[in-house]
């Protein structure tokens, strides 16, 4: 059979499109090689809470330190401590001034001293006071030699402070004079404390430094106070509290003196600290991504979903430092319980492929110039695919429509990256509609007879073309996208919710107008969407209808509100749970919007197709697209490995398949009646016996009557 001009130019396209396929194959395969280099996780403890083990079990903290470093903890992060901290816990305490006598009168002892427990703490708070800019010198001269010294130090407009808070210093007996209040100065960093310092280096294992923002803070400050971390060793810096250093005017200066002084910055997922995304902007070159479980939330865990959730931010997130929590605090022995912990987890991630070691920034190539323009060939090819799904125009119209639409997006993905993500964007919401309009084209407009194996594997294969198609959309997406800020999550695919969107509405839009099922001229396909949504807009709607058009739009609303990974929709505990076991039965965890809704909907929706039940066809189609935006959808995680998003895909197809024959057998009587699954040979018998009484009844009555008469001339027997 000669293949229908109505699919000639589409089939046409749709080669040179899997041509144009080959860049974005090359983008993708060094993108892989850079992802399985990257493979070195790094495990890091909080040394708070390994100071308040070492309290409860009496053991040193450096030999704690040391037992879970042969568990595979690699690194131990130390916050700086504010003088909230060091006065909880007695290091510096508040002492009541004593009464100032001046020459006119006595002032009361309204003002406030810190004094401190050592000298070491003292040029501690001396240093810090004096680095953030909150300290000038009263001297108390005793005699003529400290009155010299007096002349020569830097003194204040008054011997009294404007704010009440002194810092005494017992060896020399000096005040010094601070220019803030107690309840601010209480939040103010101290700086890390030099103990977690020695028992970090005691026990050979790399700081984690913790760094805390705070108002009045300026360049000259974050200057040293980075030149100081890179003194004693620290590496990585991750900011405590809700906001990272220089937050909000001196961002940039942060990311200055951590570039001057070698350090990364570990950026935690899902903290949404103030002043994080542009920090990231700004040194994505030195960032890693973090992971981890907020401690109230982590009272809520049980150990073997704390250790999943571990490794599987690791192994699908590109997270490349797990700040890991102590699980049992009590028990006998709570070091080697968690130092248990902390094996599994181990065990966990080295399963899954990776190393435990010191974590570093990702080394990754850009996509070559020369390679854009070959993406933004594939994104027009694309175009003119869905084009020619539902529109036949003529040859001239579709070779000039072709190349006008490939030049033009060959020099838009030259045009940096809003570029990319624009491009990326229209190819999220082109290949969706393409695949569900070709999974239902072509099929035929009355009901027909099929058998259930047979209808069965001519819906398989369909589904699988149609999420092949929108696997070749997803990797054009993938290559446009694989640049460093994007794999590390610093910049996303922007429209994650208009690409859930408009694919639902141009797929309702065709099909309901009815142009989806064939292709035809310009001019036909607009007057038969004319008229099918004329037909549609003058029929009556049924209460059950109303009820199942508002169920659909509630469902799809939940979806496109779930989109993302951070979206803000709570996920129910039946679903974490089902999550669980899904990863325990499979090493992937297929998408539930596609292996449980998507693909049998949409499988059930071609079943019909084929089967020739239009009415029930078009709404499963429609509905069914979601898994089809959903693996398009998975593309768009760039921060997922390419293997793992390839995985998936395949894995939500295999299972929604099989979900779906189960389905379709299921619901069979419905979808096909038995008036049009009769077999073939009593279809033909039926038929022939109705032409027969309808020749029957059609001849005319005088030869019906000489019929009958030489009948019974026949019969007459003959004297």
């Amino acid at each position: 059979m000669s293949t229908p001009k109505s699919n000639l130019q589409n089939r046409i396209v749709a080669i040179l499109l899997l041509l144009s396929l080959a860049p974005a194959v090359y983008v993708l395969a060094q993108r892989h090689k850079t992802e399985q280099a990257y493979r070195t996780v790094q495990l890091v403890v909080d040394y708070t809470e390994v100071k308040q083990l070492s309290g409860a079990v009496g053991k040193p903290v450096s030999q704690i330190l040391n037992e879970f470093k042969l568990s595979g903890v690699s690194g131990v992060a130390v916050q700086e401590e504010t003088l909230a901290d060091l006065l909880d816990s007695g290091q510096a305490v508040l002492i009541p001034r004593q009464p100032i006598q001046t020459d006119e009168e006595t002032i009361p002892p309204v003002e406030t001293e810190i004094w401190v427990t050592s000298r070491e703490v003292e040029s501690r708070l001396l240093n810090q006071f004096n680095k953030l800019g909150y300290i000038q010198i009263e001297s108390k001269p005793d005699d003529s030699s400290e009155a010299e010294s007096r002349d020569n130090a830097p003194q204040p407009a008054q011997s009294v402070s404007t704010y009440g808070l002194y810092l005494h210093r017992a060896s020399d007996r000096q005040s010094y004079v601070l220019t803030i209040d107690i309840a601010s100065a209480r939040n103010l960093p101290m700086g890390i404390d030099p103990r977690a310092i020695k028992d970090a280096q005691e026990a050979e294992m790399p700081i984690v430094a913790r760094i805390l923002n705070y108002p009045g803070v300026n360049t000259k400050a974050i200057d040293t106070i980075m030149a100081e971390l890179k003194e004693i060793g620290v590496s990585t810096v991750i900011f405590g509290q809700e906001q990272v250093l220089g937050f909000r005017g001196l961002v940039k200066s942060t990311a200055n003196a951590m570039k001057h002084s070698g350090l990364t910055y570990g950026s935690v997922e899902f903290a949404k600290q103030k002043g994080d995304a542009k920090l990231s902007q700004l040194l994505d070159a030195n960032l890693i991504r973090v992971h981890s479980v907020p401690a109230a939330e982590m009272a809520t865990l049980d150990k073997m979903t704390a250790i999943e959730r571990y490794t599987r931010a690791a192994r699908e997130r590109n997270i490349r430092m797990c700040y890991l929590r102590l699980f049992d605090t009590a028990s006998d022995n709570p070091v080697k319980v968690n130092a248990e912990y902390i094996s599994r987890i181990t065990v966990g991630l080295n399963s899954a492929g990776f190393k435990i070691g010191t974590a570093a920034p990702i080394n990754t190539k850009t996509v070559p110039l020369y390679i854009l323009p070959l993406l933004g060939v594939s994104v027009a090819l694309g175009l003119v695919f869905l084009l020619t799904c539902v529109i036949r125009p003529a040859w001239y119209y579709t070779v000039m429509i072709t190349m006008i639409l490939c030049v033009a997006m060959a020099v838009a993905a030259l045009g940096g990256v809003m570029a990319q993500k624009a491009l990326a964007l229209l190819a999220a919401i082109i290949f969706p509609v393409a695949a569900v309009i070709r999974a239902g084209s072509n099929t035929p407009a009355e009901p027909k007879t099929i058998g259930y194996w047979s209808s069965g594997a001519r819906a398989f294969v369909r589904l699988v073309c149609a999420t092949a198609i929108t696997a070749a959309g997803g990797a054009i997406v993938a290559a446009l996208l694989s640049e460093r800020q994007f794999m590390i999550r610093v910049d996303q695919f922007a429209g994650v919710k208009l690409a859930h969107v408009a694919p639902m509405a141009l797929g309702l839009l065709v099909f309901a107008g009815g142009i989806a099922w064939s292709s035809g001229s310009l001019s036909e396909q607009c007057q038969k969407l004319r008229d099918n949504l004329r037909k549609l807009a003058s029929e009556p709607v049924l209460v059950w209808q109303t009820v199942a058009v508002l169920f659909v739009i509630v469902l799809l609303g939940v979806a496109v509100a779930r989109s993302g990974n951070d979206s803000g929709v709570g996920v129910s505990a039946f679903e974490l749970k089902m999550r669980a076991l899904l990863d325990k039965i499979l090493f992937v965890r297929p998408r539930t919007k596609e292996f449980l809704i998507g693909h049998p909907i949409l499988f059930l929706g071609i079943a019909a197709a084929i089967a020739g039940r239009r009415k029930w066809a078009a709404p499963l189609i429609i509905f069914g697209a979601i898994g089809q935006i959903s693996v398009l959808n998975t593309f768009c995680h760039i921060h997922t490995p390419i293997a793992m998003s390839l995985i998936r895909v395949a894995s939500g197809l295999v299972t929604g398949s099989v979900i779906g024959l189960v389905l379709y057998a299921a619901l069979r009587p419905v979808l096909v009646p038995k008036a049009a699954s009769v077999s073939g040979t009593s279809s033909r018998n039926t038929k022939k016996k109705l032409e027969t009484t309808q020749d029957t009844k059609a001849e005319p009555e005088p030869a019906a009557k000489a019929k009958t008469t030489a009948k019974n001339k026949r019969k007459t027997p003959s004297r």
